[in-house]
Protein backbone atom coordinates (compact mmCIF):
# COMPACT_ATOMS: atom_id res chain seq x y z
CA UNK A 1 0.00 0.00 0.00
CA UNK A 2 1.42 3.60 -0.74
CA UNK A 3 2.47 5.86 1.91
CA UNK A 4 1.41 9.04 2.68
CA UNK A 5 3.45 11.71 3.93
CA UNK A 6 1.55 11.33 7.43
CA UNK A 7 2.80 7.62 7.16
CA UNK A 8 6.37 8.67 6.51
CA UNK A 9 6.89 11.13 9.59
CA UNK A 10 4.79 8.41 11.77
CA UNK A 11 6.89 5.60 10.45
CA UNK A 12 10.39 6.62 8.97
CA UNK A 13 11.67 3.18 9.28
CA UNK A 14 9.79 2.61 6.31
CA UNK A 15 11.22 4.45 3.44
CA UNK A 16 9.69 5.56 0.06
CA UNK A 17 12.24 4.38 -2.43
CA UNK A 18 12.80 0.60 -2.52
CA UNK A 19 15.51 -0.89 -0.50
CA UNK A 20 17.05 -2.61 -3.73
CA UNK A 21 17.27 1.03 -5.38
CA UNK A 22 18.65 2.47 -2.49
CA UNK A 23 21.13 -0.07 -1.98
CA UNK A 24 22.46 0.13 -5.47
CA UNK A 25 22.87 3.73 -5.61
CA UNK A 26 24.93 3.88 -2.25
CA UNK A 27 28.20 3.18 -3.44
CA UNK A 28 30.65 3.12 -1.23
CA UNK A 29 33.71 2.11 -2.53
CA UNK A 30 35.32 2.03 -6.10
CA UNK A 31 38.57 1.16 -7.82
CA UNK A 32 39.65 2.11 -11.85
CA UNK A 33 42.66 0.16 -13.67
CA UNK A 34 43.02 1.07 -17.00
CA UNK A 35 46.24 0.83 -19.45
CA UNK A 36 46.42 2.29 -22.68
CA UNK A 37 49.81 0.73 -24.42
CA UNK A 38 50.70 1.85 -28.25
CA UNK A 39 52.24 -1.14 -30.11
CA UNK A 40 55.83 -0.15 -31.89
CA UNK A 41 58.40 -2.25 -33.09
CA UNK A 42 61.08 -1.34 -34.68
CA UNK A 43 59.71 2.10 -35.64
CA UNK A 44 56.82 0.00 -37.30
CA UNK A 45 53.30 1.06 -35.57
CA UNK A 46 50.70 -1.89 -34.71
CA UNK A 47 48.49 0.13 -33.64
CA UNK A 48 47.08 0.47 -29.63
CA UNK A 49 46.03 -2.02 -27.34
CA UNK A 50 43.93 -1.04 -23.95
CA UNK A 51 42.73 -2.82 -21.08
CA UNK A 52 40.08 -1.52 -18.01
CA UNK A 53 38.70 -2.68 -15.17
CA UNK A 54 36.53 -1.09 -12.03
CA UNK A 55 35.02 -2.89 -9.14
CA UNK A 56 32.43 -1.50 -6.95
CA UNK A 57 30.53 -2.17 -3.42
CA UNK A 58 27.97 -0.67 -1.93
CA UNK A 59 26.43 0.68 1.54
CA UNK A 60 23.48 -1.61 2.44
CA UNK A 61 23.67 -4.43 0.51
CA UNK A 62 27.38 -5.27 0.71
CA UNK A 63 27.52 -6.95 -2.75
CA UNK A 64 29.86 -5.53 -5.62
CA UNK A 65 29.94 -5.31 -9.15
CA UNK A 66 32.87 -5.53 -11.66
CA UNK A 67 33.33 -4.05 -15.55
CA UNK A 68 36.15 -5.28 -17.82
CA UNK A 69 36.99 -3.86 -21.42
CA UNK A 70 39.71 -5.18 -23.74
CA UNK A 71 40.34 -3.09 -26.96
CA UNK A 72 42.36 -2.49 -30.02
CA UNK A 73 42.56 -0.53 -32.82
CA UNK A 74 44.77 0.06 -35.95
CA UNK A 75 44.75 1.70 -39.16
CA UNK A 76 45.79 0.24 -42.72
CA UNK A 77 46.11 0.79 -46.02
CA UNK A 78 42.27 1.01 -46.92
CA UNK A 79 41.52 2.55 -43.55
CA UNK A 80 41.04 2.05 -39.71
CA UNK A 81 39.55 -0.65 -37.53
CA UNK A 82 39.05 -1.33 -33.84
CA UNK A 83 37.61 -4.15 -31.66
CA UNK A 84 36.49 -4.39 -27.90
CA UNK A 85 35.02 -6.59 -25.46
CA UNK A 86 33.35 -6.05 -22.30
CA UNK A 87 31.99 -7.76 -19.75
CA UNK A 88 29.90 -7.35 -16.68
CA UNK A 89 28.97 -8.63 -13.54
CA UNK A 90 26.30 -7.10 -11.05
CA UNK A 91 25.53 -6.96 -7.91
CA UNK A 92 23.60 -10.77 -8.04
CA UNK A 93 26.11 -12.27 -9.81
CA UNK A 94 24.79 -11.91 -13.49
CA UNK A 95 26.61 -11.42 -16.75
CA UNK A 96 26.11 -9.35 -19.77
CA UNK A 97 28.92 -9.46 -22.25
CA UNK A 98 29.27 -7.38 -25.71
CA UNK A 99 31.51 -7.18 -28.43
CA UNK A 100 32.19 -4.33 -30.71
CA UNK A 101 33.30 -3.92 -34.33
CA UNK A 102 34.65 -0.69 -36.07
CA UNK A 103 35.64 0.14 -39.78
CA UNK A 104 35.98 3.55 -41.02
CA UNK A 105 37.55 3.53 -44.98
CA UNK A 106 38.04 6.51 -46.52
CA UNK A 107 36.08 7.16 -49.75
CA UNK A 108 39.17 7.92 -51.92
CA UNK A 109 40.49 4.40 -51.46
CA UNK A 110 37.03 2.83 -52.54
CA UNK A 111 37.34 5.30 -55.72
CA UNK A 112 41.01 5.20 -56.32
CA UNK A 113 41.56 9.31 -56.56
CA UNK A 114 43.10 12.09 -54.59
CA UNK A 115 42.38 13.16 -50.94
CA UNK A 116 39.06 15.01 -51.76
CA UNK A 117 38.76 18.31 -50.27
CA UNK A 118 34.89 18.43 -50.18
CA UNK A 119 31.96 15.84 -50.77
CA UNK A 120 31.73 12.56 -48.69
CA UNK A 121 34.51 11.69 -46.70
CA UNK A 122 34.54 8.50 -45.31
CA UNK A 123 32.74 5.14 -44.65
CA UNK A 124 32.10 3.94 -41.00
CA UNK A 125 30.83 0.71 -40.28
CA UNK A 126 29.99 -0.21 -36.56
CA UNK A 127 28.73 -3.45 -35.55
CA UNK A 128 27.79 -4.94 -31.45
CA UNK A 129 26.11 -7.19 -30.12
CA UNK A 130 25.65 -8.58 -27.00
CA UNK A 131 25.48 -12.67 -27.36
CA UNK A 132 21.86 -13.08 -26.47
CA UNK A 133 20.41 -12.22 -29.85
CA UNK A 134 20.30 -8.81 -29.81
CA UNK A 135 22.45 -7.34 -32.48
CA UNK A 136 23.12 -3.96 -34.14
CA UNK A 137 24.83 -2.83 -37.69
CA UNK A 138 25.41 0.99 -38.25
CA UNK A 139 26.68 2.36 -41.39
CA UNK A 140 26.90 6.24 -42.24
CA UNK A 141 28.96 8.79 -43.80
CA UNK A 142 29.47 12.49 -43.63
CA UNK A 143 30.85 15.57 -45.81
CA UNK A 144 30.61 19.05 -46.52
CA UNK A 145 31.32 21.17 -49.64
CA UNK A 146 34.67 23.54 -50.66
CA UNK A 147 33.87 25.86 -48.22
CA UNK A 148 32.62 23.90 -45.37
CA UNK A 149 29.39 26.24 -45.35
CA UNK A 150 27.15 23.07 -46.39
CA UNK A 151 27.52 19.81 -44.55
CA UNK A 152 25.61 16.78 -44.42
CA UNK A 153 25.30 12.85 -43.56
CA UNK A 154 23.64 9.85 -43.86
CA UNK A 155 23.29 6.79 -42.30
CA UNK A 156 21.06 3.23 -42.30
CA UNK A 157 21.40 0.51 -39.91
CA UNK A 158 19.50 -3.03 -39.04
CA UNK A 159 18.27 -3.75 -35.40
CA UNK A 160 18.10 -7.57 -34.24
CA UNK A 161 15.64 -8.21 -31.30
CA UNK A 162 15.77 -11.07 -29.20
CA UNK A 163 12.10 -10.00 -27.54
CA UNK A 164 10.85 -7.69 -30.16
CA UNK A 165 10.57 -7.25 -34.07
CA UNK A 166 13.61 -6.63 -36.04
CA UNK A 167 14.22 -2.91 -37.13
CA UNK A 168 15.63 -1.53 -40.29
CA UNK A 169 16.09 2.40 -40.23
CA UNK A 170 17.75 4.90 -42.87
CA UNK A 171 17.99 8.64 -42.02
CA UNK A 172 19.73 11.96 -43.24
CA UNK A 173 20.90 15.73 -42.01
CA UNK A 174 22.27 19.02 -43.78
CA UNK A 175 22.86 21.90 -42.58
CA UNK A 176 24.15 24.81 -44.51
CA UNK A 177 25.71 28.48 -43.28
CA UNK A 178 23.85 31.27 -44.65
CA UNK A 179 24.39 34.57 -44.33
CA UNK A 180 21.54 34.91 -42.22
CA UNK A 181 22.07 32.17 -39.64
CA UNK A 182 22.50 28.41 -39.85
CA UNK A 183 19.78 26.39 -41.30
CA UNK A 184 19.49 22.54 -40.76
CA UNK A 185 17.15 19.75 -41.08
CA UNK A 186 17.02 16.04 -40.71
CA UNK A 187 15.22 13.02 -41.77
CA UNK A 188 14.55 9.32 -40.78
CA UNK A 189 12.54 6.52 -41.24
CA UNK A 190 12.24 2.88 -40.22
CA UNK A 191 10.51 -0.14 -40.72
CA UNK A 192 7.64 0.09 -37.90
CA UNK A 193 6.41 2.73 -39.77
CA UNK A 194 8.22 5.67 -38.07
CA UNK A 195 8.67 8.76 -39.20
CA UNK A 196 10.91 12.01 -38.32
CA UNK A 197 11.43 15.74 -39.65
CA UNK A 198 12.56 18.30 -38.15
CA UNK A 199 13.79 21.66 -39.67
CA UNK A 200 15.98 24.61 -37.37
CA UNK A 201 17.40 27.51 -37.65
CA UNK A 202 20.04 29.44 -35.10
CA UNK A 203 21.65 32.41 -35.25
CA UNK A 204 20.95 36.57 -34.44
CA UNK A 205 21.32 40.13 -35.52
CA UNK A 206 22.86 43.10 -34.54
CA UNK A 207 21.33 46.78 -35.14
CA UNK A 208 24.52 49.25 -35.45
CA UNK A 209 25.15 52.07 -36.68
CA UNK A 210 25.96 51.01 -40.27
CA UNK A 211 23.35 48.98 -40.51
CA UNK A 212 21.83 45.77 -39.91
CA UNK A 213 24.49 42.53 -40.07
CA UNK A 214 23.27 38.95 -39.41
CA UNK A 215 25.34 36.67 -37.38
CA UNK A 216 25.10 32.46 -37.58
CA UNK A 217 25.77 32.29 -33.97
CA UNK A 218 22.96 32.78 -31.64
CA UNK A 219 23.25 35.04 -28.69
CA UNK A 220 21.37 37.07 -26.16
CA UNK A 221 21.29 40.51 -24.70
CA UNK A 222 23.72 39.42 -21.92
CA UNK A 223 26.26 37.99 -24.37
CA UNK A 224 29.96 39.98 -25.14
CA UNK A 225 29.56 40.90 -29.27
CA UNK A 226 32.13 42.42 -31.38
CA UNK A 227 30.76 43.95 -35.15
CA UNK A 228 33.37 43.83 -37.75
CA UNK A 229 33.93 46.34 -39.88
CA UNK A 230 36.24 45.10 -42.86
CA UNK A 231 35.37 46.28 -46.10
CA UNK A 232 35.78 44.41 -49.22
CA UNK A 233 36.17 41.70 -47.49
CA UNK A 234 32.91 39.51 -48.28
CA UNK A 235 33.23 36.13 -47.03
CA UNK A 236 36.25 35.83 -45.08
CA UNK A 237 35.34 33.71 -41.73
CA UNK A 238 36.06 35.21 -38.25
CA UNK A 239 38.26 33.20 -35.93
CA UNK A 240 35.50 33.37 -32.90
CA UNK A 241 32.52 31.71 -33.81
CA UNK A 242 30.90 30.58 -37.32
CA UNK A 243 30.00 33.73 -38.88
CA UNK A 244 31.39 35.59 -41.54
CA UNK A 245 31.83 39.17 -43.69
CA UNK A 246 28.65 40.27 -45.54
CA UNK A 247 28.52 41.84 -48.88
CA UNK A 248 28.54 45.33 -46.89
CA UNK A 249 31.77 44.74 -45.01
CA UNK A 250 29.97 43.45 -41.66
CA UNK A 251 30.16 40.56 -39.42
CA UNK A 252 29.24 39.40 -35.59
CA UNK A 253 30.70 37.68 -33.38
CA UNK A 254 29.89 36.36 -30.01
CA UNK A 255 32.69 34.34 -29.03
CA UNK A 256 34.44 37.11 -26.71
CA UNK A 257 35.45 36.52 -23.05
CA UNK A 258 34.30 39.64 -21.31
CA UNK A 259 37.51 41.25 -18.96
CA UNK A 260 40.11 39.37 -21.16
CA UNK A 261 42.00 40.33 -24.16
CA UNK A 262 40.44 39.06 -27.35
CA UNK A 263 42.43 38.45 -30.79
CA UNK A 264 40.36 39.16 -33.19
CA UNK A 265 41.37 37.55 -36.59
CA UNK A 266 39.68 37.39 -40.11
CA UNK A 267 40.76 34.19 -42.37
CA UNK A 268 41.42 35.40 -46.22
CA UNK A 269 42.96 32.65 -47.99
CA UNK A 270 39.67 32.71 -49.92
CA UNK A 271 39.30 36.01 -51.00
CA UNK A 272 40.02 38.28 -53.99
CA UNK A 273 43.55 39.01 -54.64
CA UNK A 274 42.94 42.85 -55.27
CA UNK A 275 41.02 42.89 -51.63
CA UNK A 276 43.43 45.12 -49.04
CA UNK A 277 42.73 45.30 -45.06
CA UNK A 278 44.78 47.39 -42.93
CA UNK A 279 45.14 44.35 -41.00
CA UNK A 280 44.12 40.88 -40.43
CA UNK A 281 43.90 40.88 -36.61
CA UNK A 282 42.75 43.70 -33.53
CA UNK A 283 42.55 42.72 -30.10
CA UNK A 284 39.61 43.77 -27.68
CA UNK A 285 39.12 43.72 -24.09
CA UNK A 286 35.16 44.26 -24.14
CA UNK A 287 32.74 44.46 -20.86
CA UNK A 288 30.48 42.50 -20.10
CA UNK A 289 27.49 42.68 -22.33
CA UNK A 290 29.22 44.71 -24.77
CA UNK A 291 29.10 45.77 -28.30
CA UNK A 292 32.71 46.51 -29.64
CA UNK A 293 33.53 47.43 -33.06
CA UNK A 294 36.55 45.83 -34.65
CA UNK A 295 38.19 48.16 -37.79
CA UNK A 296 40.32 46.22 -40.50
Amino acid sequence: MPLTLIDEVEHPEQDLEPKSMRNYSRMKNQVTVSINQPLKFEKKDYGSFYLSGSWSDYWASGQNSTNYSIGYSNSASWGSYSISAQRSLNEDGQTDDSIYLSFTIPIENLLGTEHRSSGFQSIDTQLNSDFKGNNQLNISSSGYSDTNRISYSVNTGYMMNKSSDDLSYIGGYASYESPWGTLSGSASASSDNSRQFSLNTDGGFVLHSGGLTFSNDSFSDSDTLAVIQAPGAKGARINYGNSTVDRWGYGVTSALSPYHENRIALDINDLENDVELKSTSTVAVPRQGAVVFADF
